[in-house]
């Protein structure tokens, strides 16, 4: 099924395509993951040696810094996204592929609050399918497969929250 326009406020906007979505994604990914790896090395922090002595019995993660380097990376990863959806309502990532994000009612801004519920809506679905011990990965799953079905590509984030991801 293709993706149709979207009219917003009376403006006839184009959505952005599914391969636009996962290459801001995946840029945007990288970009998270060259922060962490650089505050990781300008820490001192041994990242593999923590792992490796995690699973070796050595230590328990509350005894070892990948649980503090976990969650000091999904802040920094919150941060990144309610910021710029909220301010400008476009990542880095979504800069390079020109899309954005845009409310349902107006094609503006989102502003933190809508950004907010935005991210929190993956980021529970991650959370969730973590403490099932994988076994509930296709709750992750299941807020971005509509992206692939739904006329407008939206993802059920992007439903909760009323937004669309349009091209700029």
């Amino acid at each position: 099924m293709g993706l149709r326009p979207v009219t917003i406020a009376g403006e006839e906007y184009v959505v952005a395509t599914r391969w636009q979505r996962v290459g801001g994604a995946v840029i945007d990914s990288l970009i998270l993951l060259a922060v962490s790896a650089a505050l990781a090395t300008l820490s001192g922090f041994d990242v593999l040696g923590s792992i490796r002595d995690t699973f070796s019995g050595e230590t328990t993660l509350l005894e070892n810094p990948p649980g503090w380097f976990a969650v000091g990376s999904f802040i920094i990863g919150a941060g990144y996204e309610i910021y710029f959806i909220g301010t400008r309502g476009q990542t880095p990532g979504k800069m390079v592929v020109g899309t954005r994000v845009v409310p349902t009612r107006h094609a503006g801004i989102p502003g933190f609050s809508v950004a907010g519920v935005r991210w929190m809506v993956p980021a529970a679905a991650g959370y969730l399918s973590g403490v099932g011990g994988g076994l509930l990965f296709w709750l992750t799953a299941a807020v971005y497969l509509p992206i692939l079905f739904q006329e407008y590509g939206q993802g059920v984030h992007d439903m909760i929250a009323k937004t669309y991801v349009i091209k700029n």
